[in-house]
C-alpha cells in the first residue's frame, strides 16, 4: 500500500466565497398591479428578481426558512401561499387557504417541516406540510389573527390576534392553544428573541410593544414608541428590538433596559421590517403606493446600518410593499465545503474553521468528504482549512 498524506489548506478561499441572504419583498408590480416578490440580495442591494404570485392583487405577509431555501408569501387577493425554491428564485408550489379574508401573515418552524398561517377575520391559524405543500390542519383562534412566529426550538406558536387583543400560545405538538395573553389596543406584529426568552408584539393602536416573558407567559413590560408600530424584529444577539412605526420612524428597544434608545427618521407608512443574520443591517419597508421624487424612501426599502442607524440607501420596489414577517432568512448563509482525492482506499479528515476555532473529524468513506455535513459551522469571512490523510490504493 502507498501512504498518501495531503494538507489541503483551502482558507480564505473557502470562507471568503460565501454568499449573502436575500430579502423578499411582497408589493405590486407598478404596470399591471399584479402581486409579485421583489428579491433583493443583501450583498448589492439590488433587485435580482422580481417573481409573479397567483392571481391576485393584494399582499401581505413573507416569511423564509432558516437556511433559505424557500420563501412563502402571502397573496391576500386570492387567498393563496406561494412557495418560492430559493435557489431559482420561481414559485414552485401555490397552496390553497380556506379563508374569505387573508390570510394575513405567515412563519415557518425552525427545521422548515411546517408553515403556520395567520387567517385574519376567519379566526383560524392554518398549518402547511411542508413536504406536500398541503395544509394538514386547521386551527380556531382569537379575533382575527394576523401575525405569527415560531419559539426558536419549534415547541410553541404565538399568534397576535388584531380585534381581541391577546396573543394566543400553540403548543406545537398537539396543536392546541395552552395560554391566551392580553396585550395592547389590536396587535398587528410579532418576533421572538433567538434566545426564546421573550415574545414582542406591536399594539398597532396602542402605539406601544408589549413584551412577553416566554417562561411566566406574562406581559413584563410595555414600551411606547412611534405611531402606530407594525412589523418588528429582534437582533441576532438579542440585544436589540427594532419597530417599523406606520406613521413615521423607526424605533430601537434597549433589550436590557426596555426603553426606546435610538430612532432613524423615515417617511410615514413603514410596515415590515426585518435583519441580516449577523446583525448588521435593517431593512425597512415603506408601504406606499406611489413614489415622490422628493423622497427616495416612500415605496422603497430603506437599509438602515444597525451600528450608526444612519440610512445607507433606499432600494425602489413595486406598489404598496409590505412584507410583514421574517423577509430575511435568520441562520448565515454557508458555504458547501466538499472535495474529493483520488487516488483513496481509506484515511481521515479533520476539518477546522480556523477563526471560531471549531474542529472536525471523521473517517473519509471512499474519496469523498463534505465538511458541512460533518458538522463544521462557517461564517461569512471565515477561514477554513482541511486536512486529508488517508491511504491510497495500490
Amino acid at each position: 500500500m502507498k501512504a498518501l498524506s495531503s494538507l489541503l489548506l483551502f482558507s480564505a478561499l473557502l470562507g471568503q466565497a460565501q454568499a449573502q441572504p436575500f430579502a423578499y419583498i411582497t408589493n405590486k408590480d407598478l404596470i399591471t398591479s399584479q402581486a409579485v416578490v421583489s428579491v433583493i440580495d443583501t450583498a448589492t442591494n439590488q433587485v435580482t428578481a422580481t417573481v409573479p404570485l397567483g392571481n391576485g392583487t393584494d399582499v401581505w405577509g413573507m416569511a423564509v426558512s432558516a437556511d433559505g431555501a424557500r420563501a412563502y408569501a402571502v397573496n391576500k387577493g386570492d387567498h393563496t401561499v406561494s412557495v418560492i425554491d430559493g435557489a431559482t428564485q420561481t414559485v414552485v408550489a401555490t397552496v390553497n387557504i380556506a379563508t374569505t379574508d387573508g390570510p394575513y401573515s405567515l412563519a415557518v418552524s425552525p427545521d422548515g417541516a411546517r408553515v403556520y398561517v395567520a387567517d385574519g377575520l376567519s379566526n383560524t391559524v392554518s398549518v402547511i406540510d411542508t413536504t406536500t405543500n398541503q395544509v394538514s390542519s386547521t386551527l380556531p383562534m382569537g379575533g382575527a389573527p394576523v401575525a405569527v412566529v415560531v419559539s426558536p426550538n419549534g415547541s410553541k406558536i404565538y399568534v397576535a390576534n388584531f380585534f381581541d387583543s391577546t396573543v394566543s400560545v400553540i403548543d406545537a405538538t398537539t396543536l392546541a392553544i395552552t395560554d391566551s395573553i392580553p396585550v395592547g389596543a389590536n396587535p398587528i406584529g410579532i418576533d421572538i428573541s433567538p434566545n426564546g426568552a421573550r415574545v414582542y408584539a406591536t399594539n398597532l393602536s396602542g402605539n406601544s410593544v408589549s413584551v412577553i416573558d416566554t417562561a411566566s407567559l406574562n406581559v413584563s413590560a410595555t414600551v411606547p414608541v412611534g405611531i402606530n408600530p407594525a412589523g418588528v424584529v429582534v437582533s441576532p444577539d438579542n440585544s436589540k428590538v427594532y419597530v417599523a412605526n406606520s406613521g413615521g420612524g423607526l424605533s430601537v428597544i434597549d433589550a436590557a433596559t426596555l426603553t426606546v434608545t435610538g430612532s432613524t427618521l423615515l417617511d410615514a407608512h413603514l410596515f415590515g421590517v426585518s435583519v441580516t443574520p449577523d446583525g448588521s443591517k435593517i431593512y425597512v419597508v415603506n408601504n406606499s403606493y406611489l413614489p415622490d421624487p422628493g423622497n427616495a424612501s416612500k415605496r422603497a426599502v430603506s437599509v438602515v446600518d444597525a451600528a450608526t442607524l444612519a440610512v445607507d440607501t433606499h432600494i425602489a420596489v413595486g406598489q404598496a410593499p409590505t412584507a410583514l414577517g421574517r423577509f430575511i432568512q435568520s441562520s448565515p448563509v454557508q458555504t458547501r465545503i466538499t472535495g474529493r482525492l483520488e487516488p483513496v482506499k481509506a484515511g481521515k479528515v479533520l476539518c477546522q474553521n480556523l477563526t471560531t476555532r471549531q474542529n472536525i473529524s471523521f473517517t473519509l468513506v471512499g474519496a469523498t468528504w463534505d465538511c458541512k455535513n460533518a458538522g463544521l459551522v462557517v461564517h461569512k469571512g471565515d477561514q477554513v482549512s482541511v486536512t486529508v490523510k488517508g491511504t491510497a490504493q495500490q
